[in-house]
């Protein structure tokens, strides 16, 4: 067990540092000033004779976010939230072995702190508090792990011998706040007559109309450099309901809209147009006779082909790594269907697939799943996956 006491070298520095955060021309931010401040002390953090954090990260998500829901004609929640989120990495060891991809990476290994939730409003001294009494308790654990998979790998044989993290290119990205403005009570009466539009399918037994907003900034800071605040918005309206079949079957049909910001939702005729076609489809699952049984091709429409191809070829794009176990137990692992298959024919020689976050819309259609930014900090780029149905490359992180 590593002993608890305070780090030898962070004790003593001072509680405010200059930090080149922001440049000449942007506004000051209290949450990334912080962020960066309490980041240079993480800088010496170390336990005697113990291994010294090489990486540190901090991200943050600094929301607003606004739900409200409506059944047949009533509105049956309706809330605000204000959150912030935070996310504390350290990583001891080296690029090459570090204290991840062990079977217990993600626990926290170290005697915690009571802490409070992260401080909601920009007061310096609160933030950097729970930011270093946080990253006392991810080191400490970290240490432990590290120790532990140390432990673990001499007595095991390990197939893999690639980096446990990538090295990355600094970014620097530091956007303007754009926060969209909650109408609450707008959309509280939309709900209500959206949702009355169902009271018209007696078929329906259950249904709900939904919508949810949430606003804000993400915001990360990591010891190589990378300084990021970009705005964070999504927006989201769902209609869902369910019925009973002539045998119990239970039946369900959903319609779901999504987007960055609520004014490129769809305006409130296509939303009851969605909201009635819902209904139609359950009253004529209820009335369609059972089908007689079938063995044969089938072919699906637009939207259920996508979520096919989703379902087969996505979730197998990303590199599975097998973490280091402990000896004698061994770890469940699923590897990908697609692992080894580099370079060799997987669709048919028409089919091009490219994964590409930066391409913010397509054939004048928006797409919700561009960002500038990911979650690590990493600048997306385009990626060819398949060409003519060959398998070119597949999805990784850091």
């Amino acid at each position: 067990m590593i002993p608890r006491r305070t780090f030898l070298a962070a004790v003593a520095a001072p509680l405010a540092r200059p930090v080149g955060a922001l440049q000449t021309g942007e506004e000051r931010d209290a949450l990334l000033e912080s962020m960066l401040a309490e980041l240079e002390r993480a800088r010496e953090l170390r336990l005697e004779d113990l291994d010294r954090p090489y990486f540190v990260e901090y991200a943050v998500h600094d929301m607003e976010a606004f739900y409200a829901g409506a059944t047949l004609g009533a509105l049956a929640e309706s809330r605000i939230e204000r959150l912030r989120l935070p996310r504390i990495r350290v990583r001891v060891g080296s690029y090459d072995f570090d204290n991840t991809n062990y079977v217990l990476s993600d626990s926290m290994a170290a005697a915690p702190y009571a802490l409070s939730y992260f401080p909601l409003e920009d007061h310096p001294a609160a933030i950097r508090r729970h930011l270093w009494l946080a990253t006392d308790l991810v080191y400490r654990s970290a240490l432990q792990i590290l120790a532990r998979k140390r432990a673990a790998v001499r007595n095991l044989t390990l197939s893999e011998t690639l980096p446990d993290f990538a090295r990355a290119e600094p970014v620097r990205m530091i956007l303007a706040p754009h926060r969209q403005v909650f109408q609450p009570k707008q959309w509280e009466a939309m709900l209500r007559s959206l949702s009355a539009e169902l009271r018209e399918y007696p078929e329906v037994a259950a249904s709900g109309v939904e919508f949810q907003i949430s606003t804000g900034m993400f915001y990360l800071v990591n010891t190589e450099g990378t300084q990021i605040r970009i705005p964070e918005n999504v927006a989201r309206f769902q209609v869902r309901a369910n019925a009973l079949a002539a045998d119990g079957m239970t039946l369900r049909d959903t319609a779901i809209y999504l987007a960055h910001e609520f004014r490129n939702l769809p305006g409130e005729p296509e939303l009851r147009r969605a909201v009635r076609s819902v209904g139609e489809n359950l009253r004529a699952l209820v009335r369609a006779p059972l089908a007689d049984n079938y063995l044969g091709p089938v072919l699906f429409e637009p939207q259920a082909a996508a979520q096919l191809l989703a379902d087969l070829l996505g979730r197998n794009l990303g590199r599975r790594r097998r973490p280091v176990g402990e000896p004698g137990r061994p770890v469940p692992f699923a590897d990908s269907e697609l692992e080894g298959r580099l370079g060799t024919r997987i669709l048919p020689e028409w089919i091009d697939i490219v994964d590409d976050p930066s391409a913010e819309q397509w054939e004048g259609e928006r797409l919700f799943g561009s960002y500038p930014v990911d979650l690590e900090g990493v600048v997306p780029q385009r990626l060819v996956i398949v060409e003519k149905g060959i398998l070119k490359a597949m999805l990784g992180t850091r």
